[in-house]
């Protein structure tokens, strides 16, 4: 498995799609290239469909990756991302620390048990 990544140009937003076994490195790849092509579409939004996700990486890479690589990447502060809850629960648990890691950073972001909670969230931002 793995993922895919689009621009909504309706909602104005990047879409990832994760799917399967994810370990770290996957994860980095697919999060820097969804963060590049959101710089070209000019949008700070993004929707994470982690629905189908197992994760075999932890919350110290996790926080390695929101506090190393996003600087790194020049992630704008305002930007917000909308979850779509992972329904393997050590996934889930890891979503919940990563929201809340980027919160404490400025971002904003939440999770949400369907595709379309997730997008009206995102879109009253």
């Amino acid at each position: 498995m793995g993922w895919k990544s689009e621009y909504n140009n309706v909602e104005n937003i990047m879409e990832l799609t994760l799917e399967g076994v994810m370990d770290f490195k996957t994860l980095t790849e697919a999060i820097f290239i969804i963060v590049e092509s959101a710089k070209n579409h000019n949008t700070v939004k993004y929707l994470a469909d982690c629905r189908l996700v197992m994760t075999e990486f932890g919350r110290g890479q996790i926080f390695e990756l929101i506090n190393r690589f996003f600087p790194e990447w020049d992630i704008p502060i305002g930007s917000i991302v909308s979850i779509i809850e992972p329904k393997d629960i050590d996934a889930k648990t890891k979503a919940e620390f990563y929201v809340y890691a980027v919160k404490k950073l400025g971002w904003d972001a939440d999770i949400f048990p369907n595709r379309k909670r997730a997008l009206e969230w995102l879109n009253k931002h």
